[in-house]
């Protein structure tokens, strides 16, 4: 009886010492944990682009099939053409899952860079297609790669065409 009641208790100790990181694991990170940036570009195939170039309306069909086989999609940044890979914003999410739409078109994001040890990682909030056949947008303070950005956040989120990530619009 009294092994019962020890290995119990050690059942319940192993519970609660999980619970902080249980709870944790799927909440969203702390928005001072990476900076807020708004960045104009295409969200690409890195495996194809790296390979044969490929991108672009073009190479759209490909990038999809790439991506639903398992390729994780990344953001080519207008501005210097660096590639910075897209991570979820949750833990345990494909950031595939809602990127898919927009693959092979230029597009502005909005989202939080993480940097750490020189290696840089995009999640990405919102998103919208880019208007080809307006003049670029004014530059702002943002820069990425030394280079300026787009406009801020504020002004894109006030642009009817803005989409989160998922695809529903922002009101």
């Amino acid at each position: 009886m009294v092994g019962a009641c020890a290995t119990g208790l050690v059942s319940t100790l192993l519970l609660l010492a999980a619970l902080p990181w249980l709870g944790s694991c799927g909440a969203r990170p702390a928005a001072s944990a990476g900076q807020a940036v708004t960045l104009e570009g295409e969200v690409i195939d890195p495996q194809c682009y790296f390979t044969h170039g490929g991108r672009g309306l073009a190479h759209r069909s490909c990038a999809l099939y790439c991506a639903r086989g398992g390729q994780d999609l990344a953001f080519l940044n207008r501005v210097g053409d660096r590639v910075i890979p897209i991570v979820a914003g949750r833990h345990g999410e494909n950031p595939n899952d809602s990127l898919y739409r927009w693959a092979g078109h230029p597009v502005i994001v909005s989202g939080a860079l993480f940097e750490k040890r020189g290696s840089r990682a995009l999640r990405v909030d919102a998103i919208r297609f880019a208007r080809s056949n307006a003049p670029p947008p004014a530059l702002d303070s943002t820069t990425v790669d030394g280079a300026p950005g787009v406009p801020a956040a504020e002004s894109v989120e006030a642009d009817p065409l803005l989409h989160r990530a998922d695809g529903s619009r922002v009101r």
